[in-house]
This record gives structure tokens, sequence and C-alpha cells, in this order.
């Protein structure tokens, strides 16, 4: 429990020393006549508590039994084909006090590295099969504008030949136009739809006008379009 990195491939062996590395704990929290230091900036505050250690129920070590050969072979192999041992992490070899007696879980098993590598690669291989202009890419960091690969960013949308973050921009005619309320288009202009509305290419002001006749706007319950022309009347 006090090195920095063992070959411990499962939580066997740390389950056999936990009763040990428990009662340092319990000692950092009853009132003991010592102080823990594990670094010259890492100290445990003062334990303001009237228990002490020696009247706490009394820990029974682990029965003596040590790994045959066998069984430790075993999982030095288990973990050459699965993973890394996992390091260690105590009181004795952490600078701060957030992580004493800990030991991360192997909860997840990983595939074997041969077959892991061999899926990134074809997840790499399926990443390249995008083609722009006759050119491989990678969609997840480029982006295909007009057969020309772009640095993707934020600007996943395309514009022409240039690509553009929606959340800000918008494109009008091919023009790149900053967005604000102007959500819409007219021609190569954007305007903002609830005050404005779009005639023949003129942006006009909507008010009730919200319907167009020609290059006009009007209003449809009191006016009516006839070939171009708002009047009064029916047709």
């Amino acid at each position: 429990m006090r090195s920095g990195a063992t070959d411990m491939p499962l939580q066997l062996e740390f389950d056999h020393r936990f009763s040990r590395a428990i009662k340092e704990r319990l000692k950092r929290q009853c009132s003991t006549p010592f102080a823990y230091f594990t670094a010259p900036k890492s100290y445990y505050p003062q334990v303001f508590t009237s228990t002490n250690y020696k009247d706490l129920p009394k820990l029974h070590p682990p029965k003596a039994h040590r790994l045959s050969e066998k069984q430790v072979n075993e999982m030095r192999n288990w973990r050459a084909m699965y993973d890394q041992s996992v390091p260690q992490k105590t009181a004795r070899n952490m600078t701060t006090k957030d992580n004493p007696g800990t030991l991360p879980i192997i909860s997840l098993l990983q595939e074997n590295k041969a077959r892991a590598n061999a899926s990134a690669e074809e997840a790499k291989v399926r990443n390249r099969r995008a083609l722009c202009g006759g050119k491989s890419y990678d969609h997840r960091f480029s982006v295909c504008c007009g057969g020309n690969i772009l640095w993707k960013g934020n600007g996943a949308s395309c514009c022409g030949t240039r690509n553009y973050d929606r959340r800000f921009r918008v494109c009008c005619g091919g023009k790149i136009l900053w967005k604000g309320n102007g959500a819409s288009c007219c021609g190569n202009r954007n305007y903002d739809h609830r005050f404005r509305v779009c005639c023949g290419g003129n942006i006009l002001w909507k008010g009730n006008g919200a319907s167009c006749c020609g290059n006009r706007n009007y209003d449809y319950r009191f006016r009516k379009c006839c070939p171009g022309n708002v009047i009064k009347s029916w047709c």
C-alpha cells in the first residue's frame, strides 16, 4: 500500500491490506498524540473530537494466507492481456489529503490491444472516406465548401466557398452577414422578419402589412392586390 505503482492488477491485494489502511484513516479522525505530515506543505487539520482511537472496536486482521505462484501468474497474465497495473494512491505517497487510501477499480474491461488498435484504424479510415474535390478529408475537423477543404472550427455551414458559424452569421445571396436578429434573407441582405417584410427584393417596414404585392406590402384585411397594384375594393 505504500508503493507508488505496484504490479497489482486486481483489487484482491488491496482488499487484503484494507484493514491496515483503514486504521491509518481512523487514527487521523481521532485524538492522537501525533500529527500526520506527508509533505512540507501538506498537512491534516487538527481534529476536534473527544473520541480516542483505543476506544474504537478493533478490526480483525485478515487470515494469514499468501497467494500461490499459480494465482500470482494468473493475475499477471490477466494484467498483461487487458490493461496495465493499477497505480496505488495512499496517504504515504500522495502530497495532498484528498485521496488517501484510494484505489481505482477496473469496472470496464478493455478489449484486446491488437483488436482495439485495429478498431481505431478502421475508425480513422472511415473518417477519411469523405471526399471533397477528389481529396479525402476528416469531417470531424474539416468541412467541404464549394470543393475547398476548410478548417471546421465552429463554422460547420457553407456559404459558397466559405464556411461560417450559423449561430452568429447568416448566408444571404452568397454573402456572410452578421446575424443579430436578422435571420431571414432578402436578396443579399438580411432582416428581422418580426418587424420587416421582403417584397420584390425590398426590405419594408412591416407594421400590419405582412403581405406582398409586387414590391410593396399591404394589409390583406383592408386592401387587395390586383396585378401588382394595391387597391381598396375588389379586383
